[in-house]
């Protein structure tokens, strides 16, 4: 079996905690030589994700990837962080995959001028042919923090890599990169040294940074204004991205892809759907979360297996609890600082937040039958405790939700029941999600009938087959609840 192990690299505490806010749970390895490794299973994959901060510079770069490859033998390197841009048309934020590393500073000084004598490292082939499907796939934006905003454009550039900081575009290091480098679209200050260490080791190599700067006397006002945070989580979620399409490291060489991986862009892949032979139980969030008198309006999803054929330990309940707390923390579900109630017992693992006075309710679970839950409360027309019904919205959520119940941290049934509902009830309107709404009060699309929606679960789907029509799946359970509102207004 081919190694399961990804040696991430970053230079610095920032790019590192990007990384690192994306791994449950991670164990600490503390090398002999003090260098110390953070090592975590990236949810929903094969793969073990070795993370370790190597400070700046090529050759301490350089000293800690032959290290981290000689201890861990990994199936590839991923050097991931920030860097200055070198093109007016890449934008901070943006991402650069480096399709080769150039180190620029190789030279000979003449009477003449500076005759330049770089070195340059190819990317690996498989890793940059990844990175391309996930680019043109748009697979990668569910590592993105929420409320991150429009997908950052990424490119597919040399990288320049010394070990001078650049900031201005009127100096003898502008001049050089212009004239003997001039394809090269970002510079920084580690890839050099990584892609030796990768060479001698013979190692697949992909470079990824997140653009902060744009090296050219603006480096201070960008990062005064969280440009480095943003590049850092950008270039994080990019390289988790390419992490997730890898193929799976227990498959035979050269056996088929999995249908994610074969799937073309643009071509929607329609969910397995299977009839069953008798309505599946599902245990709904007023079950988990005990309710009370004036709870929002609150949308629900869960995940049940078909067939329950094995049980979660208990033991591995009580550590799930912290891993939904640091996951929903991680996804913005729950805010960093707040509260979060629940806990485990022997039926399951519920995390949530619930604030009365704001009247919001979101929350993860995770059951002893394997049953993976979320929820959170719709959004309310202004001034009004009347929640806005939105199909658009709703499914929009629902796939969120359903991203995030695929990244949690327990082995999924081979058949699935996805389900969805709103509890209460009572009070909903049609409507369009911050769209104002009449001055002359709303129409309840609902009125003041108690029973909560909820989509049947008398279908089953594939764990495949749910991975690869997450949005499909999303959609199909929001046109259920509609339906099932227009029934309920019969």
């Amino acid at each position: 079996m081919a190694s399961n192990r990804i040696v991430v690299l970053t230079a610095l505490p920032l790019e590192a905690r990007a990384i690192r806010e994306r791994l449950p749970s991670p164990t600490r390895h503390d090398l002999p030589a003090g260098t110390i490794v953070e090592e975590a299973t990236l949810p929903g994959t094969g793969y073990s994700v070795c993370l370790v901060c190597t400070g700046p510079g090529n050759g301490q770069a350089a000293v800690v990837a032959e290290r981290m490859i000689s201890w861990a033998d990994p199936a590839a390197v991923l050097f991931v962080g920030i860097a200055g841009a070198l093109k007016s048309d890449i934008a901070i934020g943006d991402v650069v995959a480096a399709t080769h590393v150039v180190g620029y500073q190789g030279g000979k000084d003449t009477p003449s001028g500076f005759k330049a004598r770089p070195k340059a490292w190819d990317a690996s082939h498989r890793l940059l042919q990844v990175a391309q499907y996930v680019e043109a796939n748009q697979v990668w934006g569910k590592f993105l923090p929420q409320g991150a905003g429009p997908t950052p454009s990424v490119y597919f550039k040399p990288i320049a890599s010394g070990d001078a900081v650049k900031d201005t575009n009127d100096s003898s290091l502008a001049t050089l990169l212009d004239a003997t480098y001039n394809d090269a679209a970002a510079i920084e200050m580690e890839a050099a040294g990584v892609a030796q260490a990768a060479q001698h080791t013979r190692v697949d190599l992909l470079v990824i940074r997140g653009i902060s700067d744009s090296s050219d006397g603006t480096k201070t006002s960008s990062d005064g204004s969280g440009s480095q945070v943003r590049a850092a989580q950008h270039a994080a979620a990019f390289a988790l991205g390419v992490i997730a399409a890898l193929p799976d490291p227990t498959a035979e060489p050269g056996s088929a892809p999995a249908p994610e991986q074969t799937k073309q862009a643009g071509s929607p892949v329609e969910p397995d759907w299977s009839l069953l032979a008798q309505v599946a139980e599902v245990v709904w969030r007023t079950d988990m979360q005990r309710p009370y008198g004036t709870e929002p309006a609150t949308l629900e999803l869960h995940l049940a297996p078909a067939h329950v054929n094995t049980r979660l330990q208990v033991v591995r309940l009580q550590t799930l609890w912290n891993e939904l707390a640091q996951l929903g923390r991680i996804r913005g579900l729950f805010s960093q600082a707040g509260a979060i109630e629940g806990q485990p017992t022997s039926d399951g693992a519920v995390a949530f937040a619930r604030d009365v006075r704001a009247g919001t309710n979101t929350g993860l679970a995770v059951l002893r039958n394997g049953q993976l839950s979320a929820w959170e409360t719709l959004p309310k027309t202004g001034g009004l405790s009347v929640a806005v019904f939105d199909p658009e919205y709703i499914a929009t959520r629902l796939t969120s939700m359903l991203d995030l119940l695929l990244a949690f941290p327990v082995p999924l049934s081979a058949g699935i029941v996805p389900a969805a509902g709103i509890a209460p009830a009572m009070l909903l309107t049609r409507g369009k999600v911050n769209a104002p709404q009449p001055h002359n009060g709303v129409s309840l699309a609902n009125g003041f009938n108690e029973q909560p929606l909820r989509t049947d679960t008398v279908e089953s789907i594939s764990a495949d087959g749910l991975r690869n029509a997450v949005g499909q799946v999303a959609e199909e359970l929001a046109a259920r609840l509609d339906q099932a509102l227009g029934k309920q207004r019969r």
